[in-house]
């Protein structure tokens, strides 16, 4: 799957509630329109949390050249909401890999 398909499913994301793939923490993951950010609101912190473009298309690009895309370590240094993103791209690609 490309990026740009990618992106156009995180449309679906309608308060969807998902684990980390580490910690299985749950969170709650909605795609705002208006802003085209993805918001995360994980329970253990009820704290909001904004996900750019820019940050999925970092980590999609690294994943692309990676043999464990699901791991959340080959991220950190990206971005801090790498878990959630991981986790988001899994839950989206289904089994597809990262074009």
């Amino acid at each position: 799957m490309k990026f740009e398909q990618f992106w156009s499913k995180l449309y679906s994301l309608d308060e969807t509630t998902l684990q980390t793939l580490t910690q299985k923490k749950e969170f709650k993951s909605t795609f705002d329109k208006r802003y085209g950010v993805v918001e995360i609101i994980p329970s253990s912190t009820t704290l909001l949390r904004t996900i750019t473009r820019d940050q999925f298309h970092k980590v999609w690009i690294v994943s692309k050249d990676v043999t464990k895309p699901f791991k959340t370590s080959h991220y950190g240094k990206i971005t801090r909401n790498s878990s959630y993103i991981i986790a988001i791209m899994k839950y989206l690609l289904n089994g597809e890999k990262s074009e």
